[in-house]
């Protein structure tokens, strides 16, 4: 069995896990340029494609007539419905 030892967190070592926000965000400010340029290439390139992909638009829908008088009324359009035929 391997000895394992119990590691205790010295005041120091608390210190250097902290995350510095400001240490952060300026490390993000001064790379706005690449930022900017990596995400205006995507959009450009997305745009690009979207516009080229050619149209395509399908629709289909079998509409048979309902049986007797009953189209007047709710019914009617109910039961119509239910012969609706979608590929």
């Amino acid at each position: 069995m391997q000895n394992v030892t119990a590691q205790t967190q010295t005041p120091n070592s608390i210190e250097e896990d902290e995350i510095d926000l400001r240490e952060l965000f300026k490390t993000i400010v001064d790379g706005k340029k690449i930022i900017l340029l990596i995400t205006v290439i995507i959009v450009s390139l997305t745009l690009v494609y979207a516009l080229k992909l050619p149209n395509s638009y399908k629709s289909y829908a079998v509409l048979i007539p309902s049986e007797g008088d009953k189209s007047a009324s709710l019914g009617g359009l109910e039961g119509s419905l239910l012969w609706l035929a979608f590929p």
